[in-house]
């Protein structure tokens, strides 16, 4: 499992490092560019390889001998996926949306489920706009997320990252979004939810159709 988690996260964290120093609308990155990419790839290597030799922290939970981890992170990660591929692109407006907002709003969070509706549209349509406003959605295509758990030492409280992209039709190319989450493992719902704003989110040839 710890082999698994290590390949998850050094995924991600090649993601990151690239995802870190894209500029939208900018040509490819010059000699000085590319060498900070090694760079920051190299330093999450280290950190991934030091992680290797380190042991997994205990998991705090009463019923430790009934309680299934594997079984409970698998069920999140499916959770999670379907839920942002519904909320980002998998609903045709805003009236759809709303009718489905109970189901989201239990597993993200009403404050959460907010911000994601509100990726749906153009931002500044959509910035100051009310929980339920209408506006025109510009997803039309479900989100792509992956996810992975990073800390798993309280179950109450999981730490976990997702990388999710989608492609708004105002946009040439895919936008990613990280997404950190506060996760309840034994209740299966998300305690608090924060988006990583990325400078310049858009990346170029990041989906095959841009390619």
């Amino acid at each position: 499992m710890k082999a698994h988690n290590l390949k998850v996260w050094q995924y991600f964290s090649w993601t990151l490092a690239g995802a870190a120093i894209v500029v939208a609308f900018a040509a490819r990155p010059n000699e000085n560019e590319l060498n900070q990419i090694e760079s920051q790839i190299r330093n999450n290597d280290k950190i991934i390889n030091q992680a290797q030799k380190t042991p997994e922290a205990p998991v705090k939970v009463e019923k430790r001998s009934t309680f299934d981890l594997v079984a409970a992170k698998k069920q999140a990660i499916s959770k999670l996926s379907q839920g942002l591929s519904k909320a980002l692109g998998g609903y045709k407006d805003s009236t759809e949306y709303n009718q489905h907002r109970q189901e989201l709003d239990d597993l993200f969070g009403s404050d959460f489920d907010t911000e994601l509706y509100k990726l749906n549209g153009i931002p500044d349509d959509t910035y100051s706009a009310a929980a339920n406003a209408k506006f025109k959605f510009t997803i039309k295509e479900p989100a792509k997320a992956d996810i992975g758990f990073n800390d798993v030492s309280d179950l109450s409280h999981a730490k976990a990252v997702a990388i999710v992209r989608y492609k708004p039709n105002y946009l040439k190319y895919g936008v990613i979004r990280i997404i950190n989450l506060d996760y309840d493992l034994q209740e299966q719902k998300v305690n608090t939810a924060s988006l990583r704003s990325l400078q310049n989110p858009q990346l170029d040839g990041y989906f095959e159709e841009d390619k």
